[in-house]
């Protein structure tokens, strides 16, 4: 038997197998748990004592079940499994199946077995089990039985995923499970809602039916997207998640989509680290967006001769990227061109793709069907952007919807930032945000904006006015929020008071900033609790502007005594917002202790990129630690890609010709 690091085993045979008939491969094997948040591994959390408590959880996806066991692992390669686990009386185990027996194995050590039920036919990177102390909750609101017998859902202390779909054994970041009433964002519970519906639909989207290969996971996930909105939205009907859903999915997928380099949703596969590059925004939205679905029922019924669905569909599934359609006026007639849409003019493509189009007229005025959830973007000729131009400047802008309005910022801004228009031009038609406070505008208007800010913000001369251009263009979203909490708020109007406050208090908005700091004073002196909707605007924004290294050493000694999961990550998230150098040294240094254990692996990059992306301060500092500690931060995490992500992320943000110099010598 030769044994490498491939992930393949070699087993050399004494006699030649004879085709046809059956043999058993028996072999002995242990291992040891890790921490590395793959396989079969460890994790950790306090109890109310402050004493460490263990427990042994499974991360099999995408090709880790072979870390626990032998097995063909592939996930066309079904087959049923018989599970024990022998552990201490003191703990219980959970595995995919109901309980089928326990029993005393070891009475002299306190050990039992706990036999499980015989799954179905399943692949392995959906088995798991979970040894723990934990309590739980059965509840049956449905009287629906699912086919696997019981569904658990398991926050675990230590996860590398968000979350994972085991069949009948849901996994979770405690961040993705629990929420406090009264002290977890509003955000926090939308996230769980929606996670906790994706995860459901895997029940038949790649746990029922399985994807061949991983270069088909777009099925698995593109599909559980879609549910995860759309289904949850049938629960959580105040939400407006099928509005969310064309500005988180939509148009969130373009930016690493606008490339000749962007793989196809189908690209092949091969190795375990070109796998887990699948697990990407690509498959998870790309595969998503509405009129795929709708398209599928529409279209096969109507197509003309000669074209056929499979035709249609592969033009969107083979090709990577997506199209820019242009829409121009000759006389009386439109005429509709479309190319690659690419964030870098210097690059060309021919791709060409099957372009479902909608549309509307001063006549019919009917948008109804134009919400843009088509994966594209659209651009015009100058006389048609001039005419959307005066209709947005009209009342009610000039009925043109909210979700339209979004993407007309979108589109404008990026390709602006692509160089297919002036900046003056995307400027000046997006001036309508001056009176515009919906969400959904001012969200792809912000998203744009980032982009703008690592660019100009700390410019010598250009600095100052792109600040205050901005300020005066958000001064009416500004004063459509406060600082209060209420309860009738709607979810989208919490998302948008975040957004407005934290961007306002940013860019230096006097009164946002003050109003942060007096909310910040009252909780450090008084323990008053700040509106947890708001908590990152106000943590991130007192560090920000704070002179006293007492504030930041305060959140830093509540994050150590933190015990919900999402006061955790908004601290975490906040602690990098200081522009005190040597506060951020301390932070890198403190997130990268291991034996202080104060912040998880799985949060060392949220850890990071708060430094990298808080404040100009902190870029290089967090460059300089990354690059100078690369192999310390391989071993501590177990995970390269990781890593490198980190770093690339670290690294986008190096904008002026210094630091992208540094980044040329180092990469």
């Amino acid at each position: 038997m030769n044994a490498t690091y491939d992930d393949k085993l070699w087993i050399q045979s004494s006699n030649n197998l004879v085709v046809g008939r059956h043999y058993i491969l028996s072999a002995t094997y242990s291992g040891i748990l890790l921490d590395d948040m793959v396989g079969f591994y460890r994790s950790s959390y306090k109890d109310a004592n402050k004493n460490i408590r263990w427990l042994a959880v499974t991360q099999f996806q995408s090709a880790f079940a072979r870390r626990a066991f032998p097995c063909f692992d592939e996930p066309k390669l079904k087959a049923t499994f018989n599970i024990s686990i022998i552990h201490p009386q003191d703990v219980h185990a959970l595995s995919n199946m109901p309980v089928m027996s326990t029993q005393i194995y070891n009475q002299t050590v306190g050990l039992i077995k706990t036999t499980f039920q015989k799954t179905p036919k399943m692949s392995t990177y959906l088995i798991a089990f979970v040894i723990s102390d934990f309590a739980g909750k059965f509840i049956n609101n449905t009287q629906l039985t699912p086919r696997i017998g019981k569904l658990y859902e398991v926050a675990i202390p230590d996860f590398s995923f968000g979350a994972m779909e085991n069949w009948g054994l849901n996994t979770y970041r405690e961040s993705l499970l629990l929420y406090h009433q009264n002290e977890s964002p509003f955000a926090t519970r939308a996230s769980i809602a929606t996670i906790m519906m994706h995860e459901v639909a895997h029940m038949w989207f790649g746990n029922l039916v399985t994807c061949d290969w991983w270069s088909f996971l777009w099925l698995n996930e593109g599909f559980a997207n879609y549910f995860q909105y759309f289904g949850t939205a049938g629960v959580e009907t105040g939400m407006d998640l099928d509005k969310l859903f064309v500005v988180e999915q939509v148009q969130d997928t373009f930016a690493s989509d606008s490339s000749t380099f962007s793989p196809s949703l189908n690209a092949n596969c091969s190795t375990v680290s070109e796998i887990e590059d699948k697990f990407d925004g690509l498959s998870y939205k790309k595969g998503t967006p509405e009129q795929l679905y709708s398209a599928w029922s529409n279209y096969s019924q109507s197509l003309p001769a000669g074209l056929s669905l499979s035709t249609i569909l592969k033009s969107w599934t083979d090709v990577g990227g997506f199209p820019l359609v242009n829409v121009s006026l000759s006389g009386n007639n439109v005429v509709i061109s479309q190319k690659q849409f690419l964030a870098d003019p210097s690059e060309s493509s021919n791709s060409q793709w099957y372009v479902p189009l909608t549309y509307t007229t001063s006549l019919e005025r009917n948008f109804d069907n134009t919400t843009p959830s088509r994966y594209y973007r659209v651009t015009y000729d100058d006389g048609l952007w001039s005419q959307l131009a005066s209709g947005l400047q009209k009342n009610n802008f000039d009925g043109i919807p909210d979700l339209n309005r979004a993407q007309i910022v979108d589109d404008l801004l990026t390709l602006a930032s692509s160089r297919q228009i002036s900046y003056s031009k995307a400027l000046n038609i997006i001036s309508f945000l001056s009176k515009d406070t919906s969400y959904y505008p001012w969200y792809s208007a912000f998203g744009s904006f980032s982009y703008l800010r690592e660019r100009f913000l700390t410019h010598p001369t250009l600095g100052k006015p792109f600040k205050d251009h901005l300020l005066k263009l958000m001064d009416s979203v500004y004063k459509s929020v406060s600082f209060a909490r209420n309860s009738s708020e709607s979810y989208v109007e919490v998302q948008k008071k975040e957004l407005a406050l934290w961007w306002a208090c940013y860019l230096g908005h006097t009164d946002c900033i003050q109003k942060s700091q007096d909310l910040y004073k009252s909780l450090r002196n008084n323990n008053r609790a700040v509106n947890p909707d708001i908590r990152s605007v106000v943590y991130c924004t007192a560090l920000r502007y704070s002179n006293d290294s007492g504030d930041w050493y305060f959140l830093w000694n509540k994050l150590i005594q933190e015990t919900l999961a999402s006061e955790i990550i908004l601290i975490i998230n906040s602690l990098g917002c200081s522009k005190n150098e040597t506060l951020l040294d301390e932070y890198i240094t403190q997130t990268l202790n291991s034996s202080a254990g104060i912040i998880r692996n799985q949060d060392i990059g949220s850890a990071l990129s708060s430094v990298s992306g808080s404040n100009p301060e902190g870029i290089e500092i967090a460059f300089n630690y990354v690059k100078n500690n690369y192999q310390f931060l391989i071993d501590y995490s177990n995970d390269t890609s990781t890593v490198l992500g980190i770093l690339a992320n670290v690294a986008s943000r190096m904008t002026n010709e210094t630091q992208i110099q540094k980044v040329n010598i180092y990469f």
